[in-house]
């Protein structure tokens, strides 16, 4: 996935943060996607497909609600307050939809072929990432300027196929063709190419290896701090980001309190003195790298004086023509801009 793990306590792409603190400026970090379809009290996502087979989003009063985007049905359940998706009449379709049920009635206990089961918004799908080209090839700066040798694809990649939005299918649409023409050129590529630098390879591990020592021998200060609170507060930072409203004065709020979450993050306690498969470490890891790229999707929301796609300010609440252009932000913070890319046609 990409960074939707920051809002909902799973998983983070660590490629993504791994290519930032390589130098690697971020494209299109302030689009987040949330669906209506997180099930309450559980973290399972139910796709936005079964809307589709029949099913049907209510209020409390029982009224359905519709909306021409998910975004804009996020924005009714905002204002309708609690909602429950009725899979009870779903007719013939309801047979593909059983090993969902199965899923749900595990999590919850609640059995949607004879029970209606509660929704709440929540991130389903992060759009920014690695900015690359049509061949996955990761660009810094400029179309034409290559970040020699890296490649991405999928949740990791902003390839552009989403634009400022999404739209159901278009995941998996985007991490097969871009994983395809990543796959493919790279392997042209290499023909041509070979990797004599191999001893910054080695160095490289070696100073990994020496991190990792250096942090498992450290001595313990006397303020101990863990990971579940640490990861708590980046949670909380997160969703009060993401379900806005935000203004310019909001988001600098948010980067102040992320600026003190990562002083705190940089001493968190390991519990894990191994060096074979340390989750704790890894957890460590992973919360630091959610710290980050949130600070950079803060940041690129602050630098979008418009409301666009999925991205929503509330002092700039119309989009702005003089704004279409790609954001970028590295890892020191600084705004970039990236042209849009015209085709032959001049499109």
């Amino acid at each position: 996935g990409g960074f939707e793990g920051v809002f909902n306590g799973t998983g983070i792409s660590l490629g993504i943060d791994l290519a930032l603190r390589a130098g690697l400026p971020l494209r299109g970090m302030e689009f987040i996607a949330k669906t209506p379809l997180g099930v309450a009290n559980s973290k399972l996502i139910i796709s936005s497909a079964i809307l589709g087979y029949g099913a049907n989003l209510c209020d409390v009063s029982g009224e359905q609600l519709t909306a021409d985007t998910l975004s804009d049905l996020c924005d009714k359940i905002d204002d309708s307050g609690a909602v429950v998706l009725d899979a009870r009449e779903m007719g013939d379709g309801k047979k593909w939809w059983q090993s969902v049920f199965s899923k749900v009635k595990s999590a919850t206990g609640v059995d949607m072929n004879k029970f209606t089961i509660g929704l709440e918004n929540r991130v389903c799908q992060t759009i920014g990432g690695i900015p690359t080209d049509e061949h996955g090839r990761a660009i810094i700066g400029s179309w034409s300027r290559w970040f020699t040798g890296l490649y991405a694809a999928g949740d990791a990649a902003c390839s552009g196929l989403n634009g400022a939005g999404v739209l159901p299918g278009n995941r998996l649409l985007d991490s097969i063709t871009s994983g395809s023409s990543a796959g493919a050129h790279a392997a042209e590529w290499i023909k041509e190419h070979s990797f004599a630098n191999t001893e910054s390879l080695v160095k490289s591990l070696a100073d990994c290896e020496a991190n990792l020592a250096k942090t498992i021998e450290s001595e313990q200060s006397e303020a101990v701090f863990r990971i579940g609170p640490i990861n708590e507060k980046l949670m909380s930072i997160a969703n009060r980001f993401v379900n806005g409203p935000n203004s310019a004065e909001d988001l600098s709020d948010y980067i102040l309190e992320l600026q003190d979450l990562s002083s705190i993050a940089k001493s968190l306690h390991l519990d894990q003195a191994s060096l074979i498969a340390n989750t704790n470490y890894h957890m460590i890891k992973n919360v630091q790298a959610g710290i980050r790229l949130l600070m950079c999707s803060v940041r690129a929301s602050l630098a979008r004086n418009e409301t666009r796609g999925v991205h929503k300010r509330t002092d700039f609440t119309e989009s702005n023509n003089e704004l279409i252009h790609h954001i970028t932000v590295d890892f020191d913070g600084n705004i970039g801009a990236l042209a849009l890319r015209k085709g032959k046609k001049g499109n």
